[in-house]
């Protein structure tokens, strides 16, 4: 019996068994890996690994939550999750990258209309993500606009007197019968001077007014009171006597030479020593306590009289005292534009509002700009406005503008980029990179150290750029000393990788990848070269990638003989045996 052979091809090869080439099955659905994992075709097989951000084992891939990790971005920026991925934008009112680096907007610098006047505003405060409006004194802030404070509905003025709102503002009178600036009134006793009771009628002060009543021997409102004629009552005298009646009295007349006493009319005894002078003189009245003329009154003497005569500004009460003449209340409008009245004592004064000055005696008044006296703090800016003056703090201050503080920046969190240093000045601050990066402070670069130079690491090793730093791999996990290769410090908190590298940087000890691996030095993960193009350039060879590196091995049907790739033709047999790819099946 003749001994005979089958060749057949392996799983994953197909061929007549002479010759076998490789099945990808990565080109059929996949190779049945998960739609999110990467299928890499191997000889006889293939491999399903689950892409950058899903985990699982490649033919179930999870996508991988990347915002449940709360420091993944920026404090002031939102996480959106995507599947294999994510995304970080800045919150509202923030600009920037979202990942690192989310700073202020500082709307009243960008949009200076932000805040208009024609709203009624005189003024924008920035504020972290926001900003807020404000308001001129006598407004408050009510939406996107500023909108009068009604003061007369917190009852700010006195309760003698009347409040009256206006725009921006509002103003109190006293009623009648009180004085005052109508915050605080007065009740005036019109009894002194300024009332209308008749000259025979007594003067009752009143709260906020006063009455007037008759005296005795006088009826009417007290206003206006005419004599009592107690003559016309019947029986007021005895019949004896005449009765006679005067202004407020009446007296019963027993004749010449005859008076009433006990009802009885006695003979008058005109002969009495010193009773008749030989002539009369004139009594001036000014002599004694000036007559009675009260307040600034003059009294003048007359033949048997007397009168009391007033200066001007002032009206004459009851024939004795002087009233002063209140002209800012008399007359319509006695004084200029932005004067005040000033009722003195027999006159008036017009002095400027507040506010306002007269570059002259003869001149109007007019705007004082009260910040030439400099009234703001050295660090604020000084708004002059009619009749007033504002103050500001300055862009890196903070207060009332009367006394501003210097606004200390560094202590706000994200003012910097994280890699950078954050200085506060007076008034202002400044970023800059920490060593190993590049940029303005506000965003910093890593500085590739390996790029800069061929000498930066001896020749025996390789140059492995990390953050702010760089470290010399030995290509065998260790590292670059003296010189020397030896083990990488194990002073990394948390500790590196089995393929990480600790070294020291400016910021402290940090892990790094070794060459052929990627991460972030505490987990890394081999890169596999042979997805990259063209790797392997000779088409006698293919790439086989390996645990940090990568070797280009002669294909299926050559063999290496020397440094080159020669093909089998001639030594299929044993070719096939060597490598497994057939197997020979003995048959009867």
């Amino acid at each position: 019996m003749m001994c005979s052979y089958d060749c057949i091809c392996l799983d994953g090869y197909v061929g007549d068994g002479k010759t076998c080439q490789d099945v990808n099955e990565c080109q059929t659905n996949n190779g049945d890996c998960h739609p999110d994992a990467l299928c890499t075709n191997l000889d006889g097989g293939r491999r399903c690994q689950c892409g950058a951000g899903f985990t699982g084992d490649g033919f179930q891939c999870t996508d991988v939550n990347e915002c449940s990790n709360q420091r993944i971005c920026h404090w002031n920026a939102t996480c959106t999750n995507n599947p294999g991925s994510y995304m970080c934008t800045c919150n509202t009112g923030y600009k920037g990258n979202g990942n690192y680096l989310c700073m202020d907007i500082d709307e009243c610098t960008e949009n200076p209309r932000v805040c208009s006047a024609s709203l009624g505003y005189n003024g924008c405060i920035n504020t972290p993500g926001s900003y807020r409006c404000t308001c001129n004194s006598g407004f408050q802030t009510a939406g996107q606009n500023c909108v009068d404070i009604d003061e007369c509905a917190n009852n700010i003025c006195s309760s003698f007197a009347e409040c009256q709102n206006s725009i921006g503002s509002y103003r109190c009178t006293c009623r009648s019968g009180f004085v005052g600036n109508g915050l605080t009134c007065a009740d005036i006793n019109e009894c002194i001077a300024g009332n209308e009771c008749n000259s025979n009628a007594l003067c009752i002060n009143r709260l906020g007014s006063y009455e007037c009543s008759c005296l005795e021997g006088f009826v009417g409102d007290g206003r206006r009171c005419e004599d009592v004629d107690e003559c016309a009552l019947p029986n007021i005298c005895p019949s004896f006597t005449t009765c006679v009646n005067s202004l407020g009295l009446y007296k019963c007349d027993c004749g010449s030479g005859y008076i009433l006493n006990n009802s009885k009319c006695n003979d008058i005894d005109e002969c009495k020593a010193g009773r008749c002078s030989p002539f009369c003189n004139d009594i001036n009245e000014c002599l004694v306590n000036n007559g009675g003329c009260k307040n600034k009154a003059t009294c003048v003497n007359n033949q048997g009289s007397f009168t009391c005569q007033c200066q001007s500004g002032f009206n004459l009460i009851n024939r004795t005292i002087c009233q002063d003449i209140n002209e800012c209340k008399e007359k319509s409008n006695p004084c200029g534009v932005n004067e005040e009245c000033k009722n003195t004592d027999g006159s008036y004064e017009c002095p400027c509002r507040a506010g306002y000055y007269r570059p002259a005696s003869n001149m109007a008044c007019v705007d004082w700009d009260e910040c030439k006296d400099k009234p703001c703090h050295v660090n604020a800016t000084c708004l002059n406005t009619i009749g007033s003056y504002t103050c500001t703090c300055k862009r890196g201050f903070t207060g009332n503008g009367s006394h501003c503080t210097d606004i200390n920046e560094c202590a706000l969190d994200g003012i910097c980029h994280s890699r950078a240093t954050c200085t506060n000045v007076i008034g202002d601050y400044f970023c800059s990179c920490q060593q190993g990066f590049t940029g303005d402070g506000f965003s910093c670069q890593d500085v590739n150290e390996c790029s800069l130079s061929n000498t930066t690491c001896p020749a025996f090793s390789q140059c492995v750029n990390s953050p702010g730093s760089y470290v010399c791999s030995c290509l065998n996990g260790t590292v670059v000393s003296n010189g020397t290769c030896v083990p990488p410090t194990s002073l990394c908190d948390p500790s590196c990788h089995s393929k990480g590298l600790c070294h020291l940087s400016p910021s402290g000890y940090q892990c790094v990848c070794d060459v052929g691996f990627d991460g972030n030095g505490v987990t890394c993960a081999d890169i596999n070269e042979c997805q990259k193009d063209n790797v392997c350039p000779q088409n006698e060879t293919e790439c086989l990638n390996t645990p940090g590196s990568f070797s280009c091995v002669c294909r299926q049907g050559y063999t290496l003989i020397g440094q080159q790739c020669v093909g089998n033709e001639n030594i299929y047999f044993s070719f096939l045996i060597k490598n497994n790819e057939t197997k020979c099946l003995s048959s009867a």
